[in-house]
């Protein structure tokens, strides 16, 4: 149920529910429709009024009142978009740190000969999908390629 997975117990969210549908009522009309165990019946209520899904007027007998769906499941999506944003901000620090120490891999090549060279020495260790975006290719270039193309297809 996803009340529960909003934080309450599975008598919580009976009890909740059952408010929910009857409108303000007592300790003893609550167990008996939720069928909860009376003995356990105060104990929730507690709980449900000090996760604020309830308020509690001291009446004689006292009377237990739902908060409105809509605005207690909103505090709850709020609460934990929160926490997702904080524990999202945290992990990525740790990351971004970890990330910064990392040496890059990263070639500085200068010449069109070193980068066909190095381009096609990319071809042969391929192992399994090789993709080539460029627009500026000078003809011995795509020769070449072209040749070191056919033996990757080959190989697979």
């Amino acid at each position: 149920m996803t009340l529960q997975k909003l934080g309450l117990t599975y008598y919580g969210a009976r009890v909740y529910v059952t408010l929910v549908s009857l409108g303000p009522s007592d300790a003893t009309e609550l167990a008996a429709e939720s069928e909860v165990p009376r003995t356990k019946i105060y104990d929730v209520l507690k709980r449900l009024k000090t996760e604020k899904w309830i308020t509690v007027e001291h009446t004689r007998p006292i009377t237990y009142t739902p908060k409105y769906p809509r605005d207690i499941l909103e505090e709850k999506k709020a609460a934990f978009n929160s926490e997702v944003d904080d524990v999202s901000n945290q992990l990525s620090m740790l990351y971004d740190k970890l990330m910064d120490k990392e040496i890059p891999k990263v070639w500085l090549l200068r010449g069109m000969d070193n980068i066909t060279a190095k381009t096609l020495d990319m071809i042969r260790r391929a192992e399994r999908d090789i993709m080539l975006l460029g627009a500026l290719y000078s003809a011995n270039e795509i020769e070449r390629l072209k040749t070191e193309l056919s033996y990757a297809k080959k190989k697979g």
